[in-house]
């Protein structure tokens, strides 16, 4: 299957350098991009906030298939200031390129915390669906709901989103840190996996969760598992046996 090129931004990030070569294994060429200073082929240095983002890249990037929108600020406790300029200039920077540059297919990394404000109230056997009304619990978690509106927004112009409400994912993929990873952990292979499959299948806006298969996870997966056919192959309770 011919997979195409692919800009992934935010590339040298814990989930860029986890799924940039499983991406490249598969035989998408990908340009990769991030505000620090590397000497590697098809990489772009550039600020996603600056407000000459769009033009810049446009003139160092060959014309993409997809874009996969890592780049932002994902500190659940992050203040407005740290926010605004990669979570909020950042987005409308990468759509506006999109758009202009006719590229059809985002996959953009959400948060868990569009819809963080469930948790609290939140008993055994509870579910947190992709269709529930948002309830952000942070700055971040909002900042990722203008993401999410943004990629609506452009449907219109030919844009497609699959936004992934990214769960816990951490550099030594380890779940057994805190009771709350144990439910909301995604292992690597099962990122890789994710990414993988909504860079595939992005032919109109849709969120879906990303988590593992985990015991006690309180958000649903199941139309991950049949729209993208996601299959998560972690389950942390396994590490506790």
């Amino acid at each position: 299957m011919e997979t195409g090129r692919v800009l992934v931004t935010g590339s040298e990030g814990l989930i860029g350098r986890i799924i940039v070569p499983d991406l490249e294994q598969a035989g998408y060429e990908v340009w990769r991009l991030d505000r620090v200073e590397l000497e590697r082929p098809r990489y772009i240095r550039a600020d996603i906030s600056y407000p000459t983002f769009p033009q810049t890249v446009a003139e160092q990037l060959p014309r993409v298939d997809s874009i996969v929108h890592l780049a932002a600020c994902s500190h659940v406790d992050a203040s407005w200031q740290e926010i605004e300029g990669p979570n909020i200039l950042g987005v409308r920077h990468i759509y506006e390129l999109a758009i202009n540059r006719f590229v059809p297919h985002i996959v953009l990394a959400s948060s868990n915390h569009v819809t963080g404000g469930y948790e609290s109230s939140l008993v055994l056997g509870d579910m947190i669906y992709a269709d529930n009304l948002p309830w952000p619990d942070s700055v971040c978690g909002l900042s990722k709901l203008f993401a999410e509106n943004t990629a609506m927004r452009a449907v219109p112009y030919g844009v497609s989103t699959n936004c992934l409400r990214i769960g816990s994912v951490r550099a030594e993929d380890d779940p057994t840190i805190s009771p709350r990873l144990m439910k909301t952990w995604l292992s690597h292979r099962d990122c890789r996996q994710l990414f993988q499959k909504a860079l595939a299948r992005c032919d109109r806006f849709q969120i879906y969760y990303g988590v593992s298969n985990n015991d006690g996870r309180f958000w649903s997966i199941e139309n991950a598992r049949h729209e993208l056919a996601y299959k998560p192959l972690d389950n942390a309770a396994e590490h506790m046996r």
